[in-house]
């Protein structure tokens, strides 16, 4: 069996890869994934090789494809695709090619028991659309696990968002084996099916931490507990969670490796989404004599598209530290 992934996002591609690898190396099953990105479909030789995998695959994933340049070519592999399809936190154009069973974005269902349930979930134009989203899989889930029958197919759909968002090596094998037990023929209870493990939409990472933390204060006891040196000033960095919890993470441990040879903390806060200001005032604060050097690649990692400012904010806090530590450690 053969699932086709698209996305804008390339962290994922080592993970689905790993995880449909491990997949068929503890259960004995041949499974593969094709995992594309949109900015592929401005190939034509990888364009044809992605229509042909789409067209032959026994399940189709897209997420975050919102480009008008690569709308119109989906379009036209999503329509000839006969397998089932589930479209995530994308563009209504495309989302609309979603269908799981008798779950279908697409159209009106004949039997109409849960359509008022069914039209929540049809795509909407604007910017809110993948919050709006998100919000009712968050509110969902956990009452639509125990119903039978047809909503069985929107719990997968839900489930998908949160697999995909909370992408850990863990949830990526558990996401596979979901598709492979509900969506292809003959996988029926010859995989196991587990529920998606939730993290936080902020916290603090770190690679020798055994899971993410989700205040400072259950940070700092675990820092504590190292007994190492980090007496040379604290510098803060901000990712994406998507990017803190898949297995691609070696430029992350290597900074952070890197300031604590240093005797510097590396206090790296992660969110769920572009904007970092909650990371910011949960993690980094003055209140500890201006110890903090926040690293931000640009304005859109603090205050998110449309709160430049906030970058200016974070600037001057830095300029701050730096005078009240007389000199900084940058990142």
């Amino acid at each position: 069996m053969r699932f086709v992934f698209l996305s804008t996002q390339d962290n994922y591609i080592t993970g689905l890869r790993a995880a449909a690898a491990a997949i068929t190396r503890e259960h004995a099953v041949d499974l593969t994934v094709g995992v594309y990105l949109a900015s592929d479909l401005a190939d034509p030789v990888r364009r044809e090789r992605i229509a042909a995998d789409v067209a032959a695959a026994d399940f189709v994933l897209g997420a975050m494809l919102f480009g008008e340049a690569y709308i119109r070519p989906l379009e036209a592999m999503l329509a000839r695709a006969t397998c089932p399809i589930a479209i995530l936190m994308s563009n209504p154009s495309l989302a609309k090619f979603t269908r799981l069973g008798k779950f279908n974005l697409g159209g009106k269902d004949k039997d109409d028991s849960h359509g008022g349930m069914m039209d929540s979930f049809k795509p909407k134009h604007g910017h809110s659309e993948m919050s709006r989203q998100l919000t009712l899989v968050k509110s969902l889930t956990k009452i639509l696990k125990f119903l039978p029958g047809r909503f069985r197919d929107l719990h997968s759909f839900i489930v998908l968002h949160l697999f995909w968002v909370h992408n850990s090596p863990e949830n990526l094998q558990r996401m596979l084996c979901t598709i492979a037990e509900r969506y292809v023929p003959g996988m029926k209870g010859k995989l196991p099916v587990e529920d998606p493990f939730l993290y936080p939409d902020v916290a603090l990472w770190h690679p020798d931490a055994p899971a993410p933390f989700p205040d400072l204060r259950s940070y700092e006891k675990w820092q504590k507990k190292r007994r190492l040196k980090l007496d040379k000033g604290v510098v803060g960095l901000l990712t994406l969670r998507v990017i803190a919890l898949c297995d691609n993470v070696a430029h992350l441990t290597a900074l952070i490796r890197a300031l604590e040879a240093r005797g510097i903390e590396a206090r790296l806060a992660y969110t769920a989404t572009l904007d970092n200001r909650p990371a910011m005032d949960a993690f980094f604060t003055p209140a500890d004599g201006g110890r903090q050097t926040a690293a931000s690649k640009g304005a859109t990692a603090v205050g998110g598209r449309s709160c430049r400012h906030h970058f200016w904010l974070l600037a001057g806090w830095r300029h701050g530290a730096e005078q009240a530590r007389g000199g900084a450690h940058r990142a």
